[in-house]
C-alpha cells in the first residue's frame, strides 16, 4: 500500500499523544543516556515461518570499533537480551549449527535502546522458494497465479484505481467483481481490505484482510494491514498477534514497527512499545506519527531533552498536519521547563 495513503488514516489516532506529553512536561530532571552512558538490546529470533526459533542461537555483538562486546543465548521463546553495552555502534550476528548466520547493524550510540528482530534460514537452503513465475514476487501466491485472465484485469483495474490514481471508493468494485470470478485470490482480498481501510470501513477491510490471510498465510502485509485496521478500531489487544505475524514476515516494514509500537502505547507498555518506534524511524525517519509517538514515550522515560528534538522533527516534516498546532504549544512548554531545569537543548 502506499505510504501517504496508510499515514492518512493511522493519523487518526495520534491525538492522545498530545495530553499526555503536556502533562509531563512539567518535571524533568536531567535526561538519561548521556555521552558514556549505557544501551540495551533485545531482540527476537524466527523461523522462516514466522514462528519462534525454539532450536536456541548464539548472539553475538560486536563493537564497530573492534572487539566483542557480548555473547547472549536465545531463550526458547526466541528472545535476547544484552544490556549495559556502551553506547556504539555494533554488528549483531545470529548463529545456530546448520543454519546460515543472520546480521544486522544497530546504532546504539544515537539511540542507546533497539529491538531487532532475526530470520534463520537452513544452510542447505530446502526452505528457499522453487524458481520460476510464482517466487519472482514474494506477495504472489499460487492461487495469485491460477486466478482466471478476467479475474487478473479486474484486479489490475483496481489496483491501478487505487495505488496510482489514489481513487480507492472507486478501486472497490473491481476488486470485489475478481474474487467473484475467482474466490481463492490473495492479493485481491489484500488490495480489497486496502480500500475499505481508506474509506474507514474497517469491518469489511477486516473481513478481507482476514480472508486474504486464510487464502495464503505467507502474505505479510496483509498481517500488517489487519493490526493497524484492529488498532483503528480500538481493539489494541487483538491487534498485538497479527501485526508480531506480519513483522516475522516482512521485518523491515517501518509502518509495521510503528503500528506495533502504537499497540503497545496504547496498552500502557510504553516499555514495549519504545524498541518498535526506534526500529521504525531506523528505517524510515521521514515518518512523522513515529517521531512524535517517540517524543511520548521519552517523556515517560522523563528524558525530556531528546523529547524535544523528536517533538521538533514532527513539526519539520508535517509543520501543517493536524496536530502541528498543539505540538508547537506542547514544544513551548517543553521549552520553558528544560530551560528553567538548565538543561541545554536544541532543536
Amino acid at each position: 500500500m502506499k505510504g501517504r495513503s496508510v499515514q492518512r488514516f493511522l493519523l487518526v489516532a495520534l491525538a492522545p499523544l498530545l495530553f499526555v506529553a503536556a502533562a509531563g512536561a512539567q518535571r524533568l530532571p536531567p535526561p538519561p543516556g548521556a555521552p558514556g552512558g549505557t544501551a540495551n538490546l533485545t531482540g527476537i529470533v524466527r523461523n522462516p515461518d514466522g514462528t519462534p526459533f525454539e532450536s536456541g542461537a548464539l548472539v553475538k555483538v560486536e563493537s564497530d570499533r573492534g572487539g566483542m562486546a557480548a555473547e547472549v543465548q536465545t531463550d526458547p521463546s526466541g528472545k535476547f537480551e544484552a544490556d549495559n553495552l556502551p553506547r556504539d555502534r555494533y554488528t549483531v550476528t545470529v548463529h545456530s549449527p546448520g543454519y546460515a548466520d543472520s546480521k544486522q547493524e544497530v546504532d546504539l550510540d544515537t539511540y542507546p535502546r533497539a529491538f531487532l528482530q532475526f530470520t534463520m534460514k537452513p544452510d542447505s537452503g530446502a526452505d528457499e522458494a522453487p524458481s520460476g513465475p510464482a517466487s519472482s514476487d514474494p506477495l504472489v501466491s499460487v492461487a495469485d497465479l491460477a486466478a482466471s485472465p478476467e479475474a487478473q484485469a479486474e484486479y489490475i483495474k483496481g489496483r491501478k484505481l487505487l495505488l496510482e490514481d489514489h481513487k480507492p471508493k472507486e478501486s472497490i468494485e473491481p476488486l470485489k467483481k475478481a474474487i467473484q470470478l475467482s474466490p481463492s485470490y490473495p492479493l485481491a482480498y489484500f488490495l480489497l481490505g486496502t480500500a475499505y481501510m481508506n474509506v474507514q470501513k474497517w469491518g469489511d477491510a477486516e473481513t478481507s484482510l482476514n480472508k486474504a490471510i486464510e487464502e495464503n498465510d505467507r502474505l505479510g502485509p496483509a498481517y500488517l494491514s489487519l493490526g493497524t485496521c484492529l488498532n483503528a478500531e480500538k481493539k489494541f489487544t487483538d491487534a498485538e498477534k497479527p501485526l508480531l505475524k506480519g513483522l516475522g514476515l516482512v521485518p523491515d516494514s517501518a509502518q509495521g514497527q510503528y503500528q506495533l509500537g502504537w499497540t503497545y502505547w496504547s496498552l500502557n507498555r510504553w516499555q514495549d512499545a519504545d524498541p518498535h518506534v526506534r526500529k521504525s524511524l531506523a528505517l524510515d525517519s521521514t515518518f512523522a506519527p513515529a517521531h512524535l509517538l517517540m517524543g511520548n514515550i521519552l517523556l515517560r522515560e522523563r528524558d525530556g531533552k531528546d523529547a524535544f528534538h523528536e517533538f521538533n522533527e514532527y513539526l519539520r516534516l508535517d509543520p501543517k498536519g493536524q496536530y502541528a498546532d498543539a505540538t508547537r504549544d506542547l514544544v513551548n512548554r517543553l521549552d520553558k521547563a528544560l530551560t528553567d531545569a538548565g538543561i541545554p537543548h536544541t532543536p
